[in-house]
C-alpha cells in the first residue's frame, strides 16, 4: 500500500509546552487550521451508531510558530567493511510448504514467541485471527492470549459496518484496547452529498467522538498508531490509491494533515511506524529513502537511500530497522536487514543475504528459496536485545544471531 504526500511545505511549530502534551502544537499551529481534503460537518450530522455522544473538554495549550527546515538533513553514518557471512541458529516454527494458513503477525512476548494465523474456523464469530504461543525451550505450541488488545465484537454490538481490513493488526484499537478508530460512509462516492466520517469510540460503547469528516464517501483508514496516553492517533486514509497522513486529538475532535506541519510529501509505502515514545514517525519515501519525522518539531531527517523498505523501531526507540537492497536489487528485492542507530549515527547490517543462505541451508531447498526472495524482505520482528529475528508470511522462522561486540557498517 502506498501513501501520498504532495502538499506545499508550510511552517511547523516548536513545542513549548510540557512533554506530556507533545503533538498538540500541530493542532494549535494555526488558529484556523485548513484541511484541504476535508470539510467540517455540523455537529447534528447523523451517526449510524447506537453509541451515545459525549463531550470531553480540551485543555488549552501554548505553541510557538517557527519555520521548520525546507530541506531534508541527511544523517551521515560511519562506513566500514561489510561483515562476513555467519552461522545464525534457525528454527522453523511454521514450515512454508506444509502450512495451510499464512502467518499474519508475530512478536516476542513474556509468553514466548506469539504469532497469529489467519483464522480458518468460521464457527468462531468475530475472530479473524487465531493466536498461538511457541515455547522456545520445549518447542511446543499452545493457544495464546492475543499480543494486541482488541474486540472485534465492537462493530456488530454498535450496528456499525466493519469497513476495516485486519483492524487488530492495523492499529485501529488503542494499546489498552479501550478505544477504536473507525470510518463510516454516507451515500455513494459520486453523490454530491456523500461523505466519510472518522470516529473514535470506547469499545464498551460508553463514549464516542467524531474527529474528522471527508467531503466524499468510501475513504478508507489504512493504518493507525496510538500514543501511549491514548489521547492522540496518527492514521493514513484515502478514497483510492495513495493515502495521506493525519494527526488527531481524539478528545478535542481536531484533525490535521501532517503535511501541513512537516515536510512529508511524495509517495511513501504504507508500512510506516510510530516510535515507542510517540514522538517520531519512521517512513520510506520512495523517491528519497528512509526518513524519520519529528512530531514535536516537524524536522525530517533522512537515514538511508531509496532502497530501504519496511522500517520498524527497536523497543527502546534508539534503532530503526529496515530491509535494504543494492544497485542490483530494488526495494522490492532486498538483500540485507539493517538498522540505523540514532544514538551513534551509524548504520549496521544485522544479517545479510549470504548469512541467511547459511542459516537456511539445513532446510531442503530453502537456501534457493532465500535467493527467490521468499524470506528476503518478508515481514519481521526483532527481539528487544537485538539478537533474535522472526521472519513470517507463508511461514514463520526464528533466527538467533551470534552477538557481535563491535558491529560494523556496510559499504
Amino acid at each position: 500500500m502506498l501513501a501520498k504526500h504532495r502538499s506545499t511545505p508550510r511552517h511547523g511549530a516548536a513545542l513549548t509546552c510540557a512533554c506530556a502534551a507533545h503533538l498538540i502544537w500541530m493542532l494549535a499551529a494555526c488558529s484556523n487550521p485548513v484541511i484541504p481534503t476535508q470539510t467540517t460537518q455540523p455537529s447534528s450530522s447523523p451517526a449510524p451508531s447506537a453509541l451515545p455522544s459525549a463531550t470531553v473538554p480540551s485543555a488549552t495549550f501554548t505553541a510557538t510558530l517557527t519555520p521548520h527546515p525546507t530541506q531534508t538533513p541527511t544523517a551521515s553514518p560511519t562506513a566500514s567493511a561489510t561483515p562476513p557471512a555467519f552461522q545464525a541458529e534457525l528454527v522453523e516454527i511454521v514450515p512454508r510448504l506444509r502450512s495451510d494458513r499464512s502467518v499474519e503477525f508475530a512478536t516476542f512476548t513474556e509468553q514466548g514467541i506469539v504469532f497469529a494465523y489467519e483464522n480458518a474456523d468460521f464457527t468462531i464469530p468475530d475472530t479473524s485471527l487465531y493466536w498461538v504461543a511457541y515455547n522456545p525451550q520445549t518447542g511446543y505450541e499452545a493457544s495464546a492470549t492475543p499480543a494486541i488488545n482488541y474486540d472485534n465484537t465492537f462493530w456488530a454490538r454498535n450496528q456499525i459496518e466493519q469497513i476495516a481490513n485486519r483492524p487488530e493488526i492495523a492499529g485501529y484499537f488503542s494499546p489498552s484496547g479501550r478505544y477504536v478508530i473507525y470510518n463510516v460512509w454516507f451515500g455513494s462516492v459520486f453523490d454530491a452529498e456523500s461523505r466519510t466520517e472518522i470516529w473514535v469510540a470506547e469499545v464498551n460503547g460508553s463514549y464516542r467522538k467524531k474527529i474528522s469528516t471527508f467531503g466524499y464517501s468510501n475513504v478508507y483508514i489504512y493504518r493507525a498508531a496510538w500514543f501511549a496516553d491514548e489521547n492522540y492517533v496518527v492514521f493514513t486514509a484515502t478514497y483510492e490509491g495513495p493515502a495521506e497522513f493525519y494527526l488527531a486529538d481524539v478528545h478535542a475532535g481536531q484533525t490535521i494533515r501532517l503535511a501541513e506541519t512537516a515536510d512529508v510529501f511524495g509517495v511513501t509505502e504504507d508500512a510506516w511506524r510510530l516510535s515507542p515514545d510517540g514522538r517520531t514517525l519512521a517512513l520510506v519515501d520512495w523517491d528519497d529513502g528512509l526518513k524519520v519525522v519529528s512530531l514535536e518539531t516537524g524536522m525530517v531527517t533522512k537515514l538511508a537511500d531509496n532502497l530501504a523498505h519496511l522500517p520498524t523501531w527497536s523497543a527502546d526507540g534508539q534503532r530503526v530497522y529496515y530491509w535494504w537492497g543494492n544497485e542490483s536489487f530494488t526495494a522490492e528485492r532486498p538483500t540485507d536487514l539493517r538498522y540505523f542507530d540514532l544514538a551513534t549515527n551509524s548504520t549496521v547490517t544485522l544479517i545479510d543475504r549470504p548469512s541467511l543462505n547459511v542459516a537456511f541451508h539445513g532446510y531442503e531447498g530453502d537456501d534457493v528459496n532465500v535467493s527467490r526472495e521468499y524470506y528476503l524482505g518478508s515481514a519481521y520482528a526483532v527481539s528487544p536485545a537485538g539478537d533474535q529475528i522472526l521472519l513470517w508470511g507463508p511461514s514463520l522462522h526464528w533466527l538467533t544471531l551470534p552477538m557481535v561486540d563491535n558491529p560494523v557498517a556496510p559499504n
